[in-house]
């Protein structure tokens, strides 16, 4: 077991940070303050557009992540309980990798104080060491500048944001070298302090927590969450070295508390336990468990316990799908558009009468759409084409609508012919405009 563990979260990890970095690139979701637009799942909104009631659409696709993101993360903890900060959260591999520097080259946590901490530490002195820390610091850095690139994409056009950058053009220069010092701190000082501080930490321990433990307490049918355990009918076994708790980086009791709030359910522990108990020739007595009957962790016989987990994780699947349902709800807003008639002309030619109507269609909606004028209730033997365009949102086109009738125009002249002009927005009939095959100066 010694390393699986570590390895499936850096794995993890890496995707969930991958994840973040290439959302605003492929227009997922960002905000560019540049060209007053929002993104969201490759459609382009205006960034002050409002809906039917005069919400701009900047303040509710953002709120629509944020309530799906709460949701995801109860989804995610009414199964796991902090499995999100141990295993997902990319700030928490930012932490862990200043920490794994920290004990390279100084034995301790952190590259800046921090406790004495286990594991493999570079013996070295004199010009290596000081090329160490050159290398490590510059590696640090530029990982730091990367990121801080990335999160910035999510305000701005990356393009727009590179020139501004390599051009030394404010504001975003400044939020740039503001954003690479911040996250260059958290790295190499401040670590864990933000787990600690953390929103959505805060937000499971007051409102998740709460919420999975009523949850279980009135459906005692569903089971517990799956988190570290300390087998308390074990303890005997336990050999009080400690190391399960020198290789925390969030520094919890584990022996005493195994249910504190700080602990990220990492398994970082449990891995440790396992090498120890390893050399007894017993099992680890630290493990990912729900509790048993009595308090005490550990299978409840007969896989009872996996029943009533998969029981949960198939409700927090549901949840976690609703979630991504929620992030693409402002994307069912119907399209709007305006239309106006321009010009219209009617002439006499040699064997029929030709028509020209020549429309203005301006798209309110909050993204690109496809418009398309057909004329419908025209008398057998005329022919006419069906101008179509894609309009950008609140963008104008006109578009050309083009009759023919062969034969006789008497039928056209005096009051003519009425038909109605219909504009459809892909498969969608959105509007017509009655209108009339006449051969005069005048509209309709």
């Amino acid at each position: 077991m010694q390393g699986k563990i570590r390895r499936w979260r850096r794995a993890l990890q890496l995707v969930t940070l991958a994840a973040f970095a290439a959302a605003p690139f492929l227009n997922v979701f960002r905000i560019d303050l540049h060209r007053e637009r929002v993104y969201l799942y490759g459609h382009v909104y205006p960034l002050l557009a409002t809906n039917s009631v005069g919400i701009p659409f900047l303040v509710i696709i953002p709120i629509a992540f944020i309530l799906a993101l709460f949701l995801f993360l109860f989804a995610l903890s009414f199964v796991l309980e902090r499995a999100f900060c141990g295993w997902f959260c990319p700030q928490g591999l930012l932490a862990e990798t200043g920490d794994q520097l920290g004990v390279l080259l100084r034995g301790r946590w952190g590259l800046w104080g921090g406790s004495r901490a286990p594991g493999r530490r570079w013996r070295l002195g004199g010009w290596p060491r000081a090329g160490a820390w050159v290398g490590l610091t510059g590696a640090a850095v530029i990982g730091a500048g990367i990121l801080a690139f990335a999160t910035l994409s999510y305000l701005v056009d990356p393009p727009y944001l590179l020139g501004s950058i390599l051009g030394l053009r404010e504001p975003w220069v400044a939020a740039y070298l503001a954003v690479t010092a911040l996250i260059f701190l958290d790295i190499v000082w401040l670590r864990h302090l933000w787990c600690r501080l953390c929103p959505f930490g805060t937000l499971y321990q007051l409102v998740f927590a709460w919420l999975a433990e009523l949850l279980r307490y009135s459906f005692p049918g569903w089971g517990d969450t799956l988190r570290v355990r300390f087998q308390r009918d074990r303890e005997a076994d336990c050999a009080r070295c400690r190391y399960c708790e020198k290789v925390c980086f969030m520094g919890v009791p584990i022996l005493s508390r195994d249910d504190s709030p700080e602990c990220v359910d990492c398994g970082e522990c449990v891995e440790a336990c396992a090498a120890i108990m390893a050399g007894k020739g017993r099992p680890p007595i630290l493990d990912f468990s729900p509790p048993r009957p009595g308090g005490t962790a550990g299978p409840q016989g007969e896989g009872a316990w996996l029943f009533h987990l998969s029981r949960r994780a198939v409700t927090g699947t549901v949840l976690a799908v609703l979630a991504v349902a929620i992030t693409a709800a402002p994307l069912l807003v119907a399209t709007g558009a305006q239309w106006k008639l321009e010009t219209r002309s009617g002439s006499l030619e040699p064997g029929g009468a030709r028509f020209t109507y020549r429309v203005s269609v301006t798209n309110n909606g909050l993204a690109a759409h496809t418009f398309r004028l057909v004329p419908e209730g025209l008398p057998r033997g005329v022919a006419y084409n069906r101008p179509e365009a894609i309009i950008p949102s609140q963008e104008t086109r006109q578009l050309v609508l083009r009759v023919r009738a062969e034969g006789s125009p008497t039928p056209y002249l005096g009051t003519g012919t009425p038909f109605r002009l219909v504009l459809w927005e892909g498969a969608r009939r959105i509007a017509e405009m009655p209108l009339t095959l006449h051969i005069s100066g005048s509209l309709g």
